[in-house]
């Protein structure tokens, strides 16, 4: 199973779509989700980084855990900037548009259907704030 702590913001673009920035704690230098934390020892990963759980969703495969940013120090982590091509975790951060005729028409989300995140990033999006 695979952990995916998580924040989020939503907002209205002017042209009627939805631009979802998701913020994903990674690890390997923010090329993979972490792996070896279920339901059972959460609590223990959560306390020993510092997070605030706002909400948690479990799936088949994943543990979603939407941290609370305002009481998560989320500065004292690795960005994906500092983190890429090292195996620290870190905060990596991914945008997602959604349009009521379920297009692409800005293209962004063409960027990530071909990373191993797609499927995760699409679920997340689709999670009410």
């Amino acid at each position: 199973m695979y952990c995916v702590p998580f924040y989020k913001k939503v907002e209205q673009s002017s042209s009627g779509n939805t631009i979802v920035k998701l913020v994903l704690f990674l690890s390997k230098g923010g090329t993979s989700l972490l792996e070896g934390i279920s339901s059972k020892n959460v609590q223990t990963f959560c306390e020993e980084n510092g997070f605030v759980v706002k909400n948690q969703v479990q799936t088949d495969s994943e543990l979603f855990l939407e941290i609370d940013v305002t009481k998560t120090d989320i500065s004292s982590f690795y960005s994906f900037e500092e983190a890429f091509k090292t195996m620290n975790e870190c905060w990596r951060t991914f945008i997602v548009v959604l349009s009521p005729e379920q297009k692409d028409s800005w293209n962004v989300n063409s960027y990530f259907q071909s990373s191993p995140f797609a499927t995760t990033l699409s679920k997340l999006a689709s999670l009410p704030v």
